[in-house]
């Protein structure tokens, strides 16, 4: 059986990132649901990037690595048209949103704009990444307003992980907070993830934002997200792997939605 992985000799790592650029079947697209644990419905896809070369290597890692070689915009760029171009020719289900992965130091950038630009903005969410500070939020925002009026949403990613990414919630006021992943797995035997999930939950809805749980892998957490009775969304391999698009949310999730319905009604 071929390899997913490019057989092309290897090269340097900086080499590869331009690779990437000149060959896009190189970076293949992949979707994971986030599904409603209110109605039981999926309601958006975010769109990651799968990097098919030798060495194996994360994507976090690829575009570090394009930001040292002074390609990082160029790359998020390319991997944002290659997501947009998958999802258009699959098309994007009825009512869902996409949601794309974006630097704050990129999101004003010339070709970060034109990928964007490329995709339906009333149906775009845009993640901001926290892999660096933010320094300057009132130039930040600056740079998210045209975006903003064009109808596009923004979401901060991996809230709750550390200092940085609650301020973006709060300077940014993002119309979804994604709890980072380490505050869902477990919460179903540990109170104080719990108790912090209801003071979340009120505070997004304070601000208007919609909450959602990155993460959700066991089928204790989901149950006691959906027992909550919060208008949540969940993301993880609980719900279902990241995929060709689309992909479907898993019976046991779905049911446990459902059955939490009844159990509120």
């Amino acid at each position: 059986m071929q390899s997913a992985v490019s057989r092309r000799p290897r090269q340097p790592v900086g080499g590869q990132v331009s690779a990437f650029l000149e060959s896009p079947e190189l970076l293949r697209p992949a979707f994971q649901p986030m599904l409603s644990l209110g109605t039981g419905e999926i309601v958006g896809y975010e769109g990651f990037s799968r990097f098919l070369v030798a060495p194996s290597r994360t994507p976090t890692a690829w575009f570090a690595e394009a930001t040292r070689v002074g390609l990082g915009p160029e790359l998020q760029a390319h991997a944002m048209r290659r997501i947009i171009e998958s999802a258009e020719a699959a098309g994007i289900p009825d009512g869902a949103f996409l949601s794309l992965n974006v630097s704050p130091r990129y999101l004003g950038h010339s070709e970060v704009e034109a990928a964007i630009g490329a995709a339906d903005p009333l149906s775009l969410v845009v993640e901001l990444t926290e892999e660096e500070a933010v320094f300057d939020y009132r130039a930040l925002r600056r740079v998210m307003a045209p975006y903003i009026r064009r109808g596009i949403r923004f979401a901060v990613d991996d809230a709750g992980a550390g200092f940085a990414s609650m301020r973006h919630v709060i300077e940014l006021q993002p119309a979804f907070v994604k709890l980072d992943a380490s505050l869902i797995r477990g919460m179903g035997s540990r109170q104080t993830l719990r108790a912090f999930l209801r003071a979340i939950s009120g505070f997004a809805s304070e601000i208007g934002a919609t909450l959602v749980a990155e993460g959700v892998e066991r089928a204790g957490d989901l149950v006691v997200l959906t027992e909550t009775g919060f208008p949540i969304l969940a993301q993880g391999f609980g719900i279902a792997r990241p995929g060709a698009p689309w992909p479907a949310a898993s019976p046991a999730a779905i049911r446990a939605c459902r059955a939490a319905a009844r159990d509120r009604r």
